[in-house]
């Protein structure tokens, strides 16, 4: 697939995402329904980056992407708003804008994206993409592109009243 049909898909489905969790939002207070522990890889030209989050989904389609790492500490909290839709029983896919520290001064931002088929066990593992805000250098498409894989492992939530 060429890269600006990537960029597009993946750009009309996030909004798609962001339309559907405000329609939602709207209709009430949100219920945590599960927590997930995420793992995930980013290949670049050069290197292939490991990372972790935190994503709790909500009853309305929203939930929150909290990072984890050493990486994270420079800002407060690192939390996202995210949104999420379990498009069959077979496929889930839950997306946030986010921002990743660079170094000691400075940040790039964009769209996380993850798309995966849930376990039995409630595992859920597939792609990960992320596409960044900041347009790009080379003539291989508008916008710098990212892909990897993640694996989602459930945990433990209390749902408050």
């Amino acid at each position: 697939m060429k890269p600006k049909a990537v960029l597009l898909c993946c750009l009309v489905f996030s909004f798609a995402l962001n339309a559907f969790a405000q329609t939602k939002a709207e209709g009430g207070s949100p219920v945590p329904v599960a927590g997930w522990s995420v793992s995930y890889t980013l290949m670049s030209t050069t290197t292939t980056t490991a990372r972790q989050l935190v994503f709790i989904s909500y009853s309305n389609g929203t939930g929150s992407f909290r990072l984890i790492g050493p990486r994270t500490t420079w800002t407060p909290t690192m939390l996202f708003p995210a949104v999420w839709d379990r498009v069959t029983n077979d496929f889930i896919s839950f997306s946030s804008e986010v921002e990743f520290p660079v170094g000691n001064c400075c940040r790039e931002t964009g769209t996380l994206i993850f798309k995966g088929n849930p376990s039995q066990t409630g595992v859920i593992s597939g792609a990960a993409i992320f596409v960044t805000n900041v347009p790009s250098t080379t003539t291989t498409g508008p916008y710098v592109i990212r892909t990897g894989t993640f694996i989602a492992t459930p945990i433990p939530i209390v749902a408050s009243p």
